[in-house]
C-alpha cells in the first residue's frame, strides 16, 4: 500500500517499449505525492542513500519536472494505443497505417496550454495531499514550452520516417480491394511496386467482379499463391504477394518463439525439425489443442493410478 492509501506497483520502463513507458509514467503521476513524502523519509533516515534520495526530491519538486512528466504521459498514451494495435495478430498493414497516422495527428496537434494546466492542478493536489513543491524553478515558462515544442516536433518526425509514404500508397490496396469502386486509381500503387498502372486496371475490371471481400486474408492468399489467379491476374497477384509479406510488428514472431520454446525444452530436446514444425502449426492453428492434451494425460495418470491399485 502506497502512503495515500493506495495500491501501485511501478512499472520499470523498457527502452523499446511504448506501453512500460506509458506505464511507469502513468503511476508516477498518479502517485506524485506518495513518491515525494518516500523520497523526504529516506532523505532523512537513509544514512548513505539521503544525497540520492535528495537529488532527486530536488528534481522531482520542481514545476518543471512535473510539466515534462505531464507531456509525457500525454505523448505516451496515444503511443501505448498504437503498440497493442501493432502487437495484435489480426492487424493487417492498412488499419495499421490509418492507426498510426491518426496517432501522429494526435500527437502534433497536442495542446501545451492545456497541459500547462493539468500540471497546475497536479501540483495543486500534491500540495493538498501534504506534499510539498518549490516556487524557484531553474527552467522558466517559455523554456518548458521550447522543450515540449522540439521534443513532439522529433516524435512526430520519427513517426513518419518509420510509416513512410511509400507503405501508405501501397496499402491504399487494402481499401481498393474491400471497396471495389470502378473507377480505382492505382497510380501510387502502380509507382510504388513499378508495375504498369494500365495492367492493373486491365486486370481489376475482371478481377472487381468477383463475388466475396477481396481483401480479406483469405482471399488475399488465394490471389497470391493460387495458380489460376497468377495466371489471370499476375500483376495483382505479385502485388498481394509482396502486400501480405510487409510486417505491421514483431508480435507474431515473438509469439512463435515462444511456442518454440514451449515445444522444445531442455526435457524434449531430441525432435527433428520436420516434427518441431508440424507441432508449432498445429499448436497456432488451434489453440484448444494443448488443454486438450492435458485433458488426455490426466485421464491416463487416472488410468495408471487405478491400474497400480489392483
Amino acid at each position: 500500500m502506497a502512503i495515500d492509501g493506495q495500491s501501485h506497483k511501478l512499472v520499470q520502463a523498457c527502452d523499446t517499449r511504448w506501453l512500460s513507458n506509458a506505464g511507469s509514467v502513468q503511476v508516477i503521476l498518479q502517485h506524485y505525492c506518495a513518491i515525494l513524502l518516500a523520497l523526504e523519509s529516506i532523505y532523512v533516515t537513509a544514512g548513505n542513500l539521503s544525497s540520492d534520495a535528495g537529488g532527486l526530491l530536488l528534481t522531482l519538486k520542481k514545476p518543471s519536472t512535473l510539466f515534462l512528466i505531464t507531456l509525457l504521459h500525454e505523448v505516451f498514451e496515444p503511443l501505448a494505443r498504437l503498440s497493442k494495435c501493432l502487437q495484435s495478430s489480426e492487424g493487417n498493414i492498412s488499419s495499421a497505417m490509418a492507426i498510426a497516422k491518426a496517432v501522429t495527428d494526435r500527437i502534433s496537434c497536442l495542446d501545451l496550454d492545456k497541459i500547462h494546466a493539468l500540471a497546475t492542478a497536479t501540483q495543486q493536489k500534491i500540495i493538498t495531499a501534504g506534499g510539498k513543491m518549490v516556487s524557484d524553478d531553474d527552467i522558466s515558462l517559455p523554456q518548458q514550452t521550447m522543450v515540449a515544442k522540439n521534443y513532439i516536433k522529433t516524435i512526430v518526425t520519427n513517426l513518419r520516417m518509420r510509416f513512410s509514404d511509400a507503405v501508405s500508397d501501397l496499402s491504399i490496396m487494402h481499401n481498393i480491394l474491400h471497396e471495389k469502386p470502378a473507377d480505382a486509381d492505382f497510380s501510387k500503387v502502380a509507382a510504388v511496386l513499378q508495375m504498369s498502372n494500365d495492367e492493373l486496371e486491365l486486370e481489376w475490371h475482371i478481377l472487381r467482379r468477383m463475388p466475396g471481400d477481396l481483401s480479406s486474408n483469405a482471399a488475399m492468399l488465394d490471389l497470391a499463391l493460387s495458380g489460376d489467379k497468377q495466371s489471370m491476374f499476375p500483376n495483382f497477384s505479385a502485388a498481394c504477394r509482396k502486400l501480405l509479406l510487409l510486417p505491421i510488428g514483431t508480435a507474431s514472431v515473438e509469439r512463435s518463439f515462444l511456442t518454440m520454446n514451449r515445444i522444445m525444452n531442455s526435457q524434449r530436446c531430441r525432435l527433428n525439425p520436420a516434427h518441431i514444425r508440424q507441432l508449432m502449426q498445429l499448436s497456432k492453428k488451434d489453440q484448444t489443442f494443448v488443454p486438450w492434451t492435458k485433458k488426455v494425460w490426466t485421464s491416463l495418470n487416472q488410468i495408471k493410478m487405478q491400474i497400480s491399485v489392483y
